[in-house]
């Protein structure tokens, strides 16, 4: 479903961006599942915990569905990378163009968490 959605925006992106393919894209395929971990680790955060059930890293202990959601953030931030260079090389445009797009679901989410 990922490759459809990008080539689309690749084959024509002043179509893609009438027919906001690439918020479509972002709804289905990133922030669905960004609101299910979401979720998720709230039920997680609000039932009895135990020390176990967690992944001791350096800083702070944190659940294996916590683990999940941080590298599917991490994956879906790789993909917007690799995926706004591929605009940069098929349509030969600058940052400056890329950031007025209508690409609103990437650029008004993870943006604004940086």
């Amino acid at each position: 479903m990922l490759n459809y959605y990008e080539s689309a925006i690749m084959l024509d992106i002043s179509l893609a961006e009438k027919q906001e393919i690439e918020q479509k894209m972002w709804k289905k395929l990133f922030y669905n599942f960004i609101e299910e971990y979401r979720r998720k680790v709230k039920e997680e955060e609000e039932s009895p915990k135990r020390d176990n059930e967690f992944v001791d890293t350096d800083e702070v202990k944190i659940s294996p569905l916590q683990n999940e959601f941080i590298s599917f953030l991490e994956s879906s931030c790789i993909f917007y990378l690799n995926f706004i260079n591929k605009l940069r090389e098929t349509y030969q445009i600058s940052d400056d163009i890329i950031l007025k797009m209508k690409l609103a679901g990437f650029f008004s989410y993870f943006f604004f968490l940086v």
